[in-house]
């Protein structure tokens, strides 16, 4: 289910009162995730596993990182005093967020399966 359906939430809501999404701090989050999975970062996957059609690179810190600010742009909501707006956003970035979830659990229970130990 995506979003599109839903009504808007966002009438009563100012527009400086918006959560704001910062690059730099996304960029921080995926750096720090990159240095802690090194070689384990970059996992390979199908966007659609019904259809037969070449893989494509994943990054499990890209995916961590999207994932935070995603849930986070919620959380922030909820701060503001804007539960509705948080579950709103929520549902309207949950086909982006599960997708890398279910992706990088994937990509984990496959390299821990081989290396147990965990990233180096």
């Amino acid at each position: 289910t995506t979003g599109r359906t839903l009504p808007n939430l966002f009438e009563d809501v100012p527009e400086d009162e918006g959560p704001a999404r910062s690059t730099e701090k996304w960029k921080e989050r995926y750096d720090i995730l990159g240095a802690v999975f090194q070689e384990w970062d970059v996992y390979w996957v199908n966007f659609d596993p019904t259809q037969k059609e070449d893989s494509v690179a994943g990054s499990i810190s890209d995916g961590l990182s999207d994932i935070y600010r995603d849930l986070m742009e919620g959380l922030r909501w909820v701060d503001k005093g804007y539960p509705v707006a948080a579950i709103w956003t929520w549902n309207v970035n949950f086909s982006h967020w599960s997708r890398h979830a279910l992706d990088i659990l994937c990509a984990l229970h496959h390299r821990v399966g081989k290396d147990p130990s965990g990233p180096p």
